[in-house]
């Protein structure tokens, strides 16, 4: 079966903001990064019922954890909506 286009987008957009917030050192760019981590955990928990906010808190805790080891990639969670 083939995901469904705004799951894709959303994990597009979540990499993108997992790993600039890896890698920047100047908050401007960790406050949009921060942000379009936001976007990516309301994209994924809208079509499943979930709470926005604790989405996007399992993707901080994520970068957390990857920041304590070092040479780890960067993960995605994978999320289905519900039938």
């Amino acid at each position: 079966m083939t995901e469904p286009n705004w799951l894709i987008w959303a994990r597009e957009l979540l990499a993108i903001a997992q790993t600039g917030l890896a890698y920047t050192k100047d908050q401007f760019d960790r406050d949009r990064y921060t942000a379009i981590r936001a976007i990516a955990a309301r994209m994924m928990a809208e079509p499943v019922g979930a709470d926005a906010a604790e989405v996007e808190a399992i993707f901080a805790a994520s970068r957390a954890m990857r920041r304590r080891k070092s040479g780890s990639a960067p993960r995605c969670f994978a999320m289905t909506a519900r039938s």
